[in-house]
């Protein structure tokens, strides 16, 4: 997939509000409050991370 900004379709909003950079290695960064921190985690544990794909904003 190409550097630049997405969105994972699948994940909570919270953890989707301020979008996810993809950068040339290959690596996802996002800003996350301690809200979507927990939420991200919590999704984690309860959902296979293939139900997420990524959507290019």
């Amino acid at each position: 997939m190409a550097p630049g900004p997405y969105s994972f379709k699948g994940l909570p909003e919270s953890v989707n509000y301020w979008g996810w950079i993809i950068h040339k290695d290959g690596t996802a960064t996002s800003d996350l409050s301690d809200e979507a921190l927990a939420d991200l985690r919590s999704w984690m544990q309860r959902v296979p991370r293939a139900s997420a794909s990524l959507i290019p904003l």
